[in-house]
């Protein structure tokens, strides 16, 4: 009797026109469209919209658990729509028009509209998908903020466009800020294609199994971040040493050299705390990131970085890549079972599945073996997005990494812009089951939920110039208004004398050394201070002697970075337990006054960096 009462409920669900109320959620089919609305949290509605028919993979950024978790809310129907209602926000479905309304419960102020949504099917790497758009109604005077890392030097993305596809200088984090205040994460993996314009805002998504997206509400804008983290994860603490000074360069040649240059920044009573040895410690390329060190150049590692530790005091950062030459034994494990994609890359290492549970495991435990137990401190993740040949721009690192093909779980066209996040959880996870100590990671690549990880992130392989320096910070303000709240940038610029720089004199070009320094200025604003690059070495001495202008510029710079280190951990606190951003644009303070909504000039941030109210 109760299995044909089921049938029946069954039955009647798949005719509906209008709604039901099911386990705080409305679920209604209105041409050939299924529309659920459901609300996660009181200040959270969750969208989704398919084609009848058609089943949505589970998310990778909001855990199942999330939904249907903590909000009060009730089911409001009339003749010609239905509502899902909680204390703050509403949502309304309305049968007329077929677009869902958000408006705030207490005075029913509207926030946000739908406009249109389309879907188109299309076959894709041998798969039947929807390529989905939804445009959004938005009020005049709002503005738009988030959505990553890019280098236009946007700040508000009112009447603007981006193309939200990884690639070396680039970050995609699909978390749309608004000055209403509230927020949209759009949960979608693959190529996605953001627009303003006088039809409206939109999203579109290459490979989708329909539109799936968070409306989050706040009193402010500080609270929809928060609600941010509180749907795809809390940000970590970090060791308080990650505040401090990090040196870097490409690249320290032995441990002799690095800690030599340990040595001279003690002896110079120059605070530092991090250290950092880029690639290259395992040898030659067919020995690429074997997750072991070379014994010519880099032996002993166990006692040469507790030499670090003891009698420096400093912590030693690591570089490591997705990637492995073909003489290394973790190559041979992941060819063993499929792992590696045989798309190109620029120094013939190839690239693992990281989507493939084994190979996650094997990673895991060759690193463990030939580097975690050396007494590493912190890891450089890099060329996570990944890097493939030729994968410098969005277009080519698009076309190479969707020519990789198969992934465990799918195509890359269905999981274009996910691969750090999968990277960045392994780590951190393992890492966390060996003992109680503060993970500290640093990613070139970042998507939603990533914070949960301990990630920091960096704007990639950038040219040293006046115009790319000024777009930096806009940049910075977007990615950690999106959610993600550690940055940095290579100080001075990656390349310095190639890639059309104009100082290709280098350090001998005074001209060089004053770009360094204004940058240098900034980036003891940043939340991550650390200095890195090619084509000079960057250690303060280098920039003069004392009594130089530069070198007293440096170091001034680096006191006052120790001077604030009390107060920057305590901001590291208020990131971990209350969301706040240690970064952000001036407008989250002050979002009425219509003067700072562009504003992207890097001495008012920088000073706005410290005014946590």
């Amino acid at each position: 009797m109760s299995k044909i009462l089921l049938i029946c409920i069954g039955i009647l669900y798949t005719v509906l026109s209008k709604g039901e109320n099911i386990n705080k959620e409305i679920r209604i089919i209105d041409d050939s469209l299924q529309i659920q609305m459901t609300s996660p949290q009181n200040k959270i509605i969750h969208i989704q919209v398919t084609p009848v028919g058609t089943e949505v993979k589970e998310s990778l950024i909001v855990p199942k658990k999330t939904d249907i978790s903590s909000s009060h809310c009730r089911i409001l129907e009339k003749e010609n729509s239905i509502s899902i209602q909680t204390q703050y926000i509403t949502a309304t479905y309305s049968y007329k028009d077929k677009n869902i309304y958000f408006t705030d419960t207490q005075n029913e102020t509207v926030l946000l509209q739908e406009q249109a949504r389309s879907f188109e099917q299309k076959n894709i790497a041998g798969e039947t998908v929807w390529q989905v758009k939804q445009t959004f109604r938005l009020q005049a005077d709002e503005a738009l903020y988030g959505l990553g890392q890019y280098q236009e030097g946007i700040m508000n993305y009112r009447g603007k466009k981006a193309k939200l596809v990884q690639a070396n200088m680039e970050i995609v984090n699909p978390f749309l800020l608004s000055t209403q205040p509230y927020g949209i994460l759009w949960d979608n993996y693959s190529k996605t294609l953001f627009e303003d314009n006088e039809k409206g805002a939109s999203f579109w998504s290459e490979v989708a199994d329909g539109i799936d997206y968070y409306f989050i509400y706040g009193n402010d804008m500080h609270e929809v971040v928060a609600g941010y983290h509180q749907l795809t994860g809390k940000v970590p603490m970090f060791p308080k040493s990650a505040f401090g000074y990090w040196q870097s360069k490409e690249r320290y040649k032995s441990f002799d050299e690095l800690t030599d240059v340990v040595k001279e920044y003690r002896k110079r009573q120059i605070p530092l705390d991090n250290i950092v040895q880029d690639w290259e410690y395992w040898g030659d390329r067919e020995h690429w990131n074997s997750l072991k060190f070379d014994t010519t150049h880099f032996n002993h590692p166990t006692e040469m970085i507790r030499q670090l530790h003891d009698r420096y005091n400093v912590s030693l950062m690591l570089s490591v890549w997705p990637g492995f030459g073909k003489k290394t034994d973790i190559y041979k494990d992941l060819e063993k079972i499929g792992a590696l994609f045989n798309e190109p890359t620029w120094a013939d290492y190839k690239v693992m599945d990281i989507y493939n549970p084994q190979a996650r495991q094997l990673f895991w435990d060759h690193l463990y073996k030939g580097l975690y137990r050396t007494g590493v401190d912190s890891w450089w993740m890099d060329a996570t997005e990944p890097s493939f040949r030729e994968g410098f721009t969005q277009d080519k690192q698009e076309e190479k990494t969707k020519s990789a093909g198969q992934t465990h779980i799918g195509s890359f066209d269905r999981y274009l812009n996910v691969y750090s996040l999968f990277l960045s959880k392994v780590m951190y996870e393992n890492l966390r089951k060996q003992n109680d100590k503060r993970v500290t990671i640093l990613t070139r690549s970042a998507f939603a939920g990533q914070q949960q990880y301990a990630t920091a992130v960096w704007s990639g392989d950038i040219t040293a110039s006046w115009e790319v320096f000024r777009k930096q910070l806009p940049a910075g303000l977007n990615l950690c208004m999106s959610g993600i709240p550690y940055w940095t940038t290579d100080i001075g610029g990656f390349f310095v004398t190639t890639r059309g720089s104009q100082f290709t004199k280098g350090l001998a070009d005074p001209s060089y050394k004053e770009l360094y320094l204004r940058w240098f200025q900034q980036g003891v604003f940043s939340p991550i201070f650390r200095a890195h690059g090619s084509n000079v070495p960057r250690e303060v001495w280098q920039f003069g002697e004392p009594g130089d202008p530069f070198y007293e510029g440096l170091l001034k710079m680096i006191n006052l970075r120790y001077s604030l280190l009390s107060y920057i951990y305590s901001s590291a606190w208020q990131v971990t337990a209350d969301s706040r951003l240690m970064m952000r644009g001036l407008v989250m303070d002050f979002p009425n006054d219509q003067k700072v909504h562009n504003m992207a000039d890097a001495i008012c941030s920088a000073l706005h960096y410290w005014s946590n109210p």
